[in-house]
């Protein structure tokens, strides 16, 4: 962000100052990423400078501990710059640890399974009702399509409200008030389109794919386009 004579940077999970550069003497009026994203370009018409920033600056140069890096991509301020270039600069590490924190499923999803806890919404027996939506939730967005089957289907008050309550969770938000694991899975797929290696890539298809997260296939989905539409 450009208007004085600081460049800053904010995360948009949550809009706080993640990172800040000084050294214009004048008002900053052009600001651009460079070609890599690891960089960023300001320039001032009242001192006559354009000056590079590199992002990567803010990030360790050694190899991260995976329990500080997974926490800091929750937290706020200069700890989620540092964690994001840090994954950036270490992506081997970060490819391993969001493996593991998000897997991708190695087997389908139990369509008959599915369908019982659907049905099950619609049981005469409230406990049944909570076990099968909290049980929905759990498997996640690779089921989005048939809860929303189901609520164009079914004439049952009860399923269009548990099914529509889940849909609703995994909605677009009207505003960027993101949870904090939210936030962490947006800040985790920004990490891995700078990083841009192969196994980088491959990690954001395969969460698309497989619908994997609440924010994070669709955020991938979009990392992925945006990558090829670069040729990288």
């Amino acid at each position: 962000m450009a208007g004085d004579n600081a460049v800053r940077v904010y995360d948009t999970a949550t809009w706080q100052e993640v990172a800040r550069f000084d050294g214009h003497d004048g008002t900053v009026r052009t600001l651009f990423f460079g070609a890599d994203d690891r960089t960023l370009v300001s320039s001032s018409a009242e001192d006559g400078t354009a000056l590079v920033w590199s992002l990567n600056s803010v990030a360790g140069r050694e190899p991260p501990d995976p329990a500080r890096l997974w926490a800091d991509l929750a937290g706020d301020g200069p700890a989620v710059a540092r964690a994001v270039w840090t994954a950036v600069q270490h992506s081997d590490t970060a490819v391993e640890l969001f493996r593991a924190k998000w897997p991708v499923p190695k087997d389908p999803v139990d369509a008959a399974r599915i369908r019982k806890l659907i049905g099950d919404l619609d049981s005469g027996e409230f406990k049944v009702r909570e076990a099968a939506e909290a049980a929905l939730l759990k498997v996640g967005r690779s089921v989005e399509t048939e809860l929303r089957k189901a609520v164009a289907d079914t004439s049952s008050g009860e399923v269009k409200e548990r099914a529509g309550r889940i849909l609703e969770h995994w909605a677009p938000l009207e505003v960027a008030e993101y949870s904090a694991e939210e936030a962490r899975e947006l800040r985790a797929v920004w990490a891995l389109e700078i990083a841009a290696t192969p196994e980088a890539k491959k990690l954001l298809e395969e969460w698309a794919k497989a619908k994997v997260g609440t924010r994070l296939c669709e955020e991938a989905a979009a990392a992925r386009r945006r990558l090829e539409e670069r040729g990288r």
